[in-house]
């Protein structure tokens, strides 16, 4: 896994990728990063796992963060990115 500059990164993207980190990597003692679980095979968004990026940022509010990641792993997610912007702009919270 590359590193990634958290200064780049905003709120609760930062956070989530934290959590990731903790919860489904571990350190292998040579400062590597190896998944726990096969949880990249749709892809990864600044080295980790798309769905659960989405999930988490979703989880904690952030509709905004969540759409940021779909907008950065469109090419992987094949018709979601047209029913997340469908559920973020339907304002309720559900699909219309």
């Amino acid at each position: 896994m590359q590193p990634v500059a958290f200064m780049t990164l905003k709120g609760v993207i930062v956070l989530v990728r934290l959590y990731i980190m903790h919860v489904f990597f571990c350190c292998d003692g040579t400062n590597e990063w190896q998944a726990r679980c096969c949880l990249c095979q749709d892809g990864t968004v600044d080295g980790m796992p798309t769905w659960p990026m989405i999930y988490y940022c979703m989880r904690c509010g952030d509709l905004a963060a969540a759409s940021d990641i779909v907008n950065k792993a469109r090419q992987h997610l094949a018709d979601f990115p047209q029913f997340f912007r469908e559920y973020v702009n339907s304002g309720a919270g559900r699909f219309v």
